[in-house]
C-alpha cells in the first residue's frame, strides 16, 4: 500500500522534454498531427521553437496540428514540452483550479506518461478523436438492430472528414470490416460529398454484418474496422478503429433489474481503482505491456468489472479492458463533490472530449458524471452529452451517489455502496441511506 504520506513528498514543478525528429521529403504537402495520449499536469508545446498549443486539465488525451511549424527532408525537427505537475495548477484564462488537482485519488506522478504518437495525413483526411486543441471528433463506429440469435448486426460508421486541399473535392466513403484472423467480413457502402476546401463533414457508411462473434466478458472478441475515404477513385486515406459489438440492456427493478450484454444478464465483480492504476517503484508511467498485466490480474482473480475513480483513465488501461473482457465505467473529472460554475464547466468539457476519445471501446458501458452526488440540472447536462456525442454506444450515464429525488428521474443509471452498514437492512419504505431505498431500487 502506497501511504498519501509519501505522494506528498514526491516532485512537484516544472520539467522540460524535447524530441528531434525528421519528417520524410514526401511529406511536404501533407498534414502532420501530434497525439499526446494524456499528461499531468499542464504544458506548453514548441515545434522547433514556434508554439503550437498549450494543455491544461491533466485528463484528457489532446492533438496539435504542427503542419506549419516542421520541416520535411533532411532538416531536423525539435519538439519541446514545457511541463508542470503542480496540483494546485490554476487555468490561466479564469485562474480557476480543477476540481481533480489533488495527490490522493489524482497523484501527481507527472510529465509524459502516457504514449505520443505522430499522424500523416492528406489534404483531404478523415480528422482525429482529439477535441482537446484540435476540436475534431474523428470515427465513431456503432451497431444498430443487433440479434444475438442470427448472430447479425447493422453496422454504421460516421467520420468526421475535412478538405484543406484548396479546391472542391469529390469525396466518397467506404467501410470495411475485418475480424481478428485478417478475413474481411463486411463491405460498408457510403456516401459521397463534394466537400469544398475548408469544409468539414460527417460522412456514414452502412451495411449488415453476418456471423458476428459478439464482445463481451467471457468472449471479448474484437474487429478491425476500416474507413477509406477516395477522390476519383483514388484513396486519400484510411483510418482504423479496433471495436466490438455488443448489444446491452439496463432493467431496473428488484429481481428483474441489471445488466445485461447480448441478451445474458451479468453479475459485476471486480474493483475500483485509482486511474493512474500505478505500481510501486514505478507511479503512473510504465510500458503497455504491464497495463495488460494489470488487467490479467483482475481477471484472474474473477473479476469483470472496474470502475475507475476519479478521472478517465489511461487509454492503454481501456484497451486492456476490452482485449480481457472487463466492463468499465469511465468518469471524466471529479473529486467527490458536485462543482459549480467553472469547475462545472470544466467537468462538461473533460467528459465530452472522454467520450468522443473513448466511445469507441466496447468494455465502457458506463459513463460516471460524478462520483457524490450532482444536481438534477448538472445531470441533465451530461446526459444531453452523452445522447449528442454518444447516441448510439449502447451506453448510460449516470452516478455512483445520488442524494436528489429529482435526480433520479433524469439519471441513466446510478449506484451506490450499501454493502458495507448494517443500517441498510432496517431501512423501510421511503427511508434513505446514502442514497439508496427501496423505492429507488425498484426504479
Amino acid at each position: 500500500i502506497i501511504s498519501r504520506g509519501g505522494e506528498a513528498s514526491l516532485y512537484m514543478g516544472a520539467a522540460t522534454y524535447r524530441k528531434h525528429f525528421k519528417l520524410p521529403a514526401s511529406a511536404a504537402k501533407e498534414k502532420v498531427f501530434l497525439e499526446f495520449e494524456g499528461m499531468r499536469q499542464a504544458a506548453r508545446f514548441y515545434v522547433n521553437g514556434k508554439p503550437v498549443g498549450k494543455y491544461e486539465n491533466g485528463v484528457t488525451p489532446c492533438g496539435l496540428d504542427i503542419t506549419e511549424a516542421v520541416h520535411f527532408g533532411d532538416q531536423e525537427n525539435v519538439l519541446t514540452v514545457k511541463i508542470t505537475n503542480v496540483t494546485n495548477y490554476r487555468e490561466e484564462a479564469s485562474d480557476v483550479g480543477y476540481q481533480w488537482g489533488s495527490r490522493d485519488f489524482n497523484p501527481n506522478y507527472g510529465g509524459l506518461n502516457r504514449d505520443v504518437w505522430l499522424h500523416i495525413a492528406g489534404k483531404v483526411y478523415q480528422t482525429l478523436p482529439l477535441y482537446e486543441n484540435l476540436k475534431t471528433a474523428g470515427v465513431y463506429v456503432h451497431a444498430t438492430d443487433l440479434s444475438v440469435t442470427a448472430e447479425t448486426a447493422e453496422v454504421a460508421v460516421e467520420t468526421q472528414v475535412r478538405n484543406e486541399s484548396g479546391e472542391t473535392q469529390k469525396v466518397a466513403l467506404s467501410a470495411v470490416i475485418v475480424d481478428t484472423d485478417g478475413v474481411a467480413r463486411a463491405t460498408l457502402k457510403g456516401e459521397t460529398h463534394d466537400l469544398a476546401s475548408g469544409e468539414t463533414t460527417v460522412m456514414k457508411a452502412i451495411g449488415p454484418l453476418a456471423n458476428v462473434n459478439f464482445w463481451d466478458d467471457r468472449n471479448p472478441y474484437l474487429y478491425n474496422v476500416y474507413s477509406i475515404l477516395t477522390v476519383e477513385d483514388k484513396v486519400v486515406d484510411v483510418d482504423q478503429v479496433t471495436t466490438g459489438f455488443r448489444k446491452t440492456e439496463f432493467k431496473g427493478g428488484a429481481g428483474t433489474g441489471g445488466i445485461y450484454v447480448n441478451d445474458r444478464f451479468v453479475y459485476l465483480k471486480g474493483y475500483a481503482i485509482r486511474s493512474v492504476n500505478e505500481w510501486a517503484a514505478l507511479g503512473g508511467a510504465y510500458p503497455d505491456w504491464m497495463h495488460e498485466f494489470s488487467a490479467s490480474l483482475i481477471r484472474e482473480s474473477h473479476g469483470n468489472y472496474v470502475r475507475w475513480m476519479h478521472i478517465a483513465p489511461k487509454a492503454q488501461d481501456v484497451r486492456a479492458c476490452d482485449r480481457f473482457g472487463i466492463i468499465q465505467v469511465c468518469p471524466a473529472g471529479d473529486k467527490e463533490a458536485d462543482a459549480q460554475g467553472r469547475q462545472w464547466e470544466q467537468r462538461l468539457e473533460v467528459m465530452r472530449d472522454t467520450m468522443i476519445y473513448y466511445r469507441n471501446n466496447p468494455s465502457i458501458l458506463f459513463w460516471e458524471a460524478g462520483n457524490n452526488g450532482v444536481s438534477a440540472a448538472h445531470m441533465q447536462q451530461m446526459v444531453n452529452l452523452r445522447k449528442e456525442w454518444d447516441p448510439s454506444g449502447g451506453r448510460v450515464m449516470g452516478c455512483r451517489t445520488l442524494n436528489s429525488p429529482d435526480t433520479t428521474h433524469i439519471t441513466e443509471y446510478f449506484g451506490v455502496m450499501v454493502g458495507q452498514d448494517r443500517r441498510t437492512d432496517l431501512l423501510q419504505g421511503s427511508q434513505m441511506f446514502p442514497a439508496f431505498s427501496f423505492e429507488r431500487r425498484d426504479l
